[in-house]
C-alpha cells in the first residue's frame, strides 16, 4: 500500500513538472464556426469556414492557430482526400476588444465541389502569441467549441 501511494505521488510529480504551457482559461471569444459556400471577402472559392475572434487581453494579438475537424455529414464522413483535420495560422495584428470576421478556406483540403456545407466540429484555438511575447497553448484542445 505504501509503494502504491509512493507510485502514484511520483507519477503525479512528473505529469504536473514535465508539462510546459499555460493552463490559464483562454483571454479570448469565438464565435461559432460555421461552413459557408459563398466567401465574404474571397479568400477562397468552392467552401471555407467562417468564425469571429475578439481578444479580450490588454495586449495585442499578432497571430494564433485554429485546429477543427470537418465532415461531409452528420454520421461523420470525411470529405477531403486525407485527414478531415484542418489546421490554420492566422496572422495580423488584432487589437484589444475589437471583433475580428475572419474565413479559412477549405479548398486545398476538397476532392469535390460541395453542394451542402460541411459540419464543422471540435473547433479550437491551438495557440495565441501576443506582442508582448507571450504565448498561449491549448496543445490538446481542452477549450473549444
Amino acid at each position: 500500500m505504501k509503494s502504491t501511494a509512493k507510485l502514484v505521488f511520483v507519477l503525479l510529480l512528473f505529469c504536473l513538472t514535465s508539462c510546459e504551457g499555460d493552463f490559464s482559461a483562454p483571454q479570448f471569444l469565438l464565435s461559432k464556426p460555421k461552413c459557408v459556400l459563398t466567401s465574404k471577402t474571397g479568400s477562397f472559392d468552392f467552401a471555407g469556414v467562417n468564425f469571429s475572434f475578439c481578444n479580450k487581453r490588454n495586449v495585442s494579438v499578432t497571430g494564433f492557430e485554429i485546429q477543427f475537424s470537418v465532415f461531409a455529414t452528420a454520421s461523420g464522413e470525411n470529405p477531403f482526400f486525407k485527414s478531415n483535420v484542418v489546421s490554420s495560422h492566422i496572422t495580423g495584428t488584432f487589437l484589444p476588444d475589437e471583433i475580428y470576421e475572419l474565413e479559412i478556406s477549405l479548398d486545398q483540403y476538397l476532392r469535390e465541389i460541395p453542394s451542402n456545407p460541411y459540419f464543422i466540429d471540435h473547433f479550437f484555438v491551438k495557440s495565441v502569441s501576443y506582442a508582448d511575447g507571450f504565448v498561449w497553448r491549448n496543445d490538446f484542445g481542452a477549450f473549444y467549441l
